[in-house]
This record gives C-alpha cells, sequence and structure tokens, in this order.
C-alpha cells in the first residue's frame, strides 16, 4: 500500500493543444536510481506501470505512440508526473553534420525527427506511508489457481477442422525400432530358451521360402522331361 500526496496539480483544461487519441498507448519512462535499487520503489515502479500502461496488445504502430508518461524520482519523499506530447516533423534534407546518429525513417523511407511537448495533466506527489506485504501474503497472492492453468494450456496434436470434428495426431517410433524388438514369450521359446528378434525371424523365413522354392521348381522340371519323353 502506497499513500501518495498532491502537492500541485496542473489540470487538463490549461492544456492547449488537446489532440490526443482516446485509448492510445502511451510511452511509459521512469528517472531515478531508487527505481532499480529499493525493493519499495521497483514495487511502486510496477504498480503505476500497472496503472497507467493501459491493455495489453500484440502489436504496436510506432507512429501511434503520442505521448509520454515520465515519473521522476527526486528524493525518497517527491515524485513528479509529467506528461509530454511526441511530435513527428519530417525532414527535407538531411546533413551528416546536424545529427550524430541516423534519423528515424517511417516505412515510406522519409526521415523524421523527433520532438516533445510539454502536456498536462502535471502532478507533484508527496510520498507519505508505504505498507508492503509479508513475504508469505505476497506469495499467497501471486497463486494461480489450478483451473486457469489447464484452461490456458493448449491441446497438443489436436485441432478441430471446419466441419467440427477434433482430429489428433498419433507419433509412432521409427520402423527400425519396432524390427529389432524382441517377440514375446511362446512354447518354443520356454522350451528351448532361444529367442529370435524380428530381423532374424525375416532372413530365416525369407531363406525357408527360398529353399521351398528350388525345390518345387526342379520337381515341376522333372515332370517335363517324364512328359517329353513319353
Amino acid at each position: 500500500m502506497f499513500e501518495l500526496g498532491i502537492k500541485m496539480y496542473k489540470p487538463l483544461s490549461d492544456c492547449k493543444d488537446k489532440t490526443l487519441i482516446y485509448g492510445s498507448k502511451p510511452m511509459l519512462l521512469f528517472s531515478g536510481e531508487l527505481f532499480n535499487v529499493d525493493m519499495k520503489y521497483m514495487t511502486l515502479k510496477s504498480l503505476l506501470a500497472d496503472l497507467f500502461k493501459g491493455p495489453t496488445i500484440e502489436k504496436i504502430r510506432t507512429l501511434g505512440v503520442e505521448h509520454q508518461f515520465h515519473f521522476v524520482l527526486s528524493s525518497d519523499k517527491n515524485l513528479c508526473l509529467r506528461i509530454r506530447k511526441i511530435n513527428l516533423s519530417t525532414i527535407n534534407r538531411i546533413s551528416s553534420s546536424e545529427f550524430t546518429f541516423p534519423p528515424l525513417k517511417t516505412p515510406d523511407g522519409r526521415a523524421v525527427q523527433i520532438s516533445l511537448e510539454d502536456a498536462t495533466p502535471s502532478v507533484d506527489f508527496e510520498l507519505r506511508r508505504v505498507c508492503l506485504p509479508s513475504e508469505d501474503k505476497w506469495k499467497r497472492a501471486h497463486r494461480v489457481p489450478p483451473e486457469v492453468i489447464k484452461g490456458d494450456k493448449t491441446p497438443k496434436n489436436k485441432h478441430t477442422d471446419v466441419f467440427g470434428s477434433r482430429i489428433g495426431r498419433v507419433h509412432v517410433g521409427k520402423s527400425s525400432e519396432l524390427e529389432n524388438l524382441r517377440p514375446g514369450p511362446s512354447i518354443r521359446t520356454a522350451l528351448t530358451g532361444h529367442r529370435k528378434r524380428g530381423f532374424e525371424r525375416i532372413k530365416s523365413g525369407a531363406s525357408n521360402s527360398g529353399k521351398t522354392l528350388v525345390s518345387k521348381d526342379v520337381n515341376a522340371n522333372k515332370r517335363r522331361k517324364l512328359f517329353t519323353d513319353a
């Protein structure tokens, strides 16, 4: 819990230019070493970011970023909020002596110069009270129910086609691994104790089939000779 008191406030009505688009994403900028050192101010930074970041989106248009929220922590008790408008102006002629860095370019290829203009509202806060939760309460607050975790997981190798039927894929190992598997127990293995692997059984079957084919061919030739002699 953070309690902030307002020492100075400049309303939105004091701004001359009110052309900001409603719902646009702001650029958040935090200045101050305490934001990165002290856990208390790191928590304050996280709360301010959650409060002003707006809706979560996947993509953003760089030219659509029109304003900046600048939080300045000058001391352990003073926090300033300044809002500035981002103006983009095209550059007709580019000279290497004017810019130390290459200028920003739009997707059209035009060079653009960025300038900041003070806008409203502007607020100066005073940090009055801070009450952080204990580690146990903090962990319990960040727990996610298992029902939510299960709901977020997408099923693998499953999809629904256009007609609404569910289709799944089953991945099977390589055929070479299946051939090397040992056969199950049988009467022969129980009596002799010898087991043949898959490729051994295939080889033995091929050799036996070759022998039988040769014997059949020999008998057929003998019969032909007998009929021809007769």
